[in-house]
């Protein structure tokens, strides 16, 4: 609710004054240390609400955990989302729950889908010792850091769009990765958290408002064409979570060596093509005296947008020098070629 406490000279600042035992808290910690906290475990009868169109933290007051299904399955009907700060979620109209057991210690946002504040109390009869109910969402590596400012983005794959073989689905704020995640094929949505900036306290992240930029790769690394089957531009930050639905976009028309980027470069050039069909391609990187010096790819593509990394590496593993390179694309029969130029 806008309360704060800042402890540090030159600013001194306490309008929390007392801890209340129902509200969750969010802190910030100035240096990479851990600060613990300890406390007698609250009663079960404590009184809680929620109020509608704003995020709301709760506190969490038992001394075990219990599966947040049957913990707050009492105001499920009145719940749109509810997350931790490290990016777990339960939305009961999804039927999705990464959270599995509320945990002491914890602060938890909660969004309502109702416009009235609600009320409600944990209940030891709720409490029943089960199995908690989790949707395993595996890992990504080179997935963006988590700042504590999680929003869910729900991404629905049309049918054309999954025959293509998607693997990745990565979430841009500009050309700033914010989110990323494994597509799962077991559920008919990809949960992808986005975390969010904060300037003051040098956090990388998206900005509330802006628009969410999306893209979805292959497992052969293609960057598949997709395009927003809603009317509306969706934004971060807009309701308790984005709810969005992919379909195919307009396939290239042509096969298209793309210039590399930066170039020049000195550690890593990102080199795009375009496939208007399935096609064989070789991807390789000659020098000046026509020596091959690097194989990028080589094998079946589908049709789609591409692109390849060059780290400034030969086929050896050894540094390539610094110089005049080119880029050479060969897809069924067609030959393209661009120069680079590598800075050390």
């Amino acid at each position: 609710d806008g309360g704060i406490f800042i402890p540090a000279p030159p600013i001194e600042i306490n309008s929390i004054r007392n801890i209340a035992i129902n509200q969750g808290y969010r802190v910030f910690c100035s240096d990479n240390s851990s600060v613990t906290f300890s406390g007698e475990p609250l009663a079960p009868n404590t009184n809680y609400y929620a109020l509608p169109n704003r995020w709301n933290w709760i506190g969490y007051p038992f001394d075990y955990g219990v599966d947040v299904i049957n913990a707050l399955g009492n105001i499920e009907g009145d719940l749109q989302i509810i997350q931790t700060d490290d990016g777990r979620i339960w939305i009961p109209s999804l039927g999705i729950s990464t959270i599995g057991n509320m945990a002491p210690g914890e602060g938890y946002m909660v969004f309502l889908s109702s416009e009235e504040r609600i009320d409600f109390t944990y209940t030891e009869a709720q409490f029943t010792r089960v199995n908690p109910k989790v949707n395993d969402i595996p890992e990504v590596e080179g997935a963006p850091e988590a700042t504590g400012l999680p929003y869910a983005v729900i991404v629905t794959l049309s049918e054309k769009l999954k025959s293509l073989d998607p693997s990745v689905i990565e979430l841009y704020d500009g050309n700033n990765l914010v989110g990323k995640n494994i597509v799962t094929n077991d559920l008919q949505y990809t949960p992808v958290i986005a975390w969010g900036g904060d300037e003051k306290h040098n956090l990388k992240g998206f900005r509330a408002g802006n628009e969410i930029g999306i893209r979805l790769i292959g497992s052969d690394g293609s960057i598949l064409p997709v395009k927003y089957l809603d009317e509306n531009i969706p934004v971060f930050g807009k309701d308790g979570f984005a709810n969005l639905s992919l379909g195919v976009a307009h396939l290239p028309d042509e096969f298209k060596l793309e210039q590399g980027y930066p170039n020049p470069f000195n550690s890593t050039l990102t080199i795009p093509f375009s496939l208007p069909e399935k096609a064989d391609v070789s991807l390789r990187i000659y020098n000046v005296s026509g020596q091959l010096v690097r194989e990028l790819s080589s094998g079946s593509m589908n049709e789609g947008v591409h692109r390849s990394i060059w780290k400034g590496f030969t086929d050896h593993g050894l540094p390539a020098s610094t110089g005049v390179y080119f880029v050479q694309l060969k897809a069924n029969q067609k030959v393209h070629t661009r120069k680079i130029v590598l800075i050390k």
